[in-house]
């Protein structure tokens, strides 16, 4: 029985330790695009783009995170998005504010 307990353990600590590195540096967000984009090229390359691999769900973060990069080529922190929607909502309160709305000065009674 104990070394059924231990050969299971090791095969699943294998599993666990072999875990994809490209979603640890994701998770981290101090990595840039590009080097993430490296990472899992390299994992895919070894482990292969066939149905169950990841290498679909990997492609549509690739093309996102591309479009989404900034300047420098790390992704956007939700705070720049916050910051962006608040700038936005301003922009927005000051226009309809200064809006002049006609306040029945022509409206006659029928």
């Amino acid at each position: 029985m104990q070394k059924i307990r231990l050969l299971t353990f090791l095969v699943f600590s294998c599993f666990l330790a072999s875990a994809q590195e490209y979603k640890k540096m994701i998770a981290k967000e101090t990595f840039t695009v590009q080097q993430i984009k490296e990472i899992a090229d390299a994992y895919f390359s070894e482990r292969g783009k066939g149905k169950g691999t990841g290498h679909k769900q990997y492609k549509r973060w690739e093309y996102n995170a591309l479009r989404m990069q900034n300047e420098n080529g790390y992704l956007k922190t939700p705070s720049f998005y916050i910051e962006e929607l608040a700038r936005y909502n301003a922009y927005l309160n000051t226009k309809n504010q200064n809006k002049s709305v006609a306040a029945n000065d022509n409206w006659e009674k029928l």
